[in-house]
């Protein structure tokens, strides 16, 4: 038996309705169906949709390659693409600012969170998940730093 197969024979009704929820998100940020995801379209903003989705999953569940990439109806060369779009991100504002879009949606459960007039309390949530996803980095940061430090230079 192969590893998607042991992802599906221990996901629940409950767990696919959350991956659904978290595709919903993505669609809603990038203003497409969920049919586009899983669609063999590769048209802006469908991979950038899509490689939301596959980050938010991968996040949320404990889930390998080849399942993600059954469930988005790709391949497991598009779920690797989608990880490297998501360490380049730095590198391109909007994706990174559509993919917070997409999991405040996901962890408020709202999906008119980003629509036109963001009440203050949607705008905080997503300055405590951006200060949560900093302070990583800071951390991560840090031991580097350390590790760094008992490296003599001379």
């Amino acid at each position: 038996m192969n590893k998607s197969n042991r992802f599906f024979e221990n996901v629940t009704p409950e767990i696919m309705q959350e991956i659904d929820k978290i595709i919903d998100a993505s669609c809603s940020v990038y203003r497409i169906k969920p049919a586009d995801i899983k669609s063999k379209a590769r048209i802006k903003p469908i991979p950038d949709a899509t490689a939301t989705a596959s980050i938010l999953i991968e996040k949320y569940f404990d889930i390998n390659e080849t399942a993600l990439a059954k469930i988005l109806n790709r391949d497991r060369t598009s779920i690797y693409i989608y990880r490297r779009k998501f360490e380049d991100r730095k590198w391109n504002p909007s994706f990174e600012e559509n993919l917070m879009k997409a999991q405040v949606i996901v962890e408020t459960g709202d999906v008119d969170s980003y629509r036109h007039n963001v009440s203050l309390t949607k705008r905080l949530k997503a300055l405590e998940i951006l200060i949560e996803s900093m302070t990583k980095k800071k951390e991560k940061i840090v031991e580097q730093i350390k590790e760094l430090s008992h490296v003599r230079m001379d």
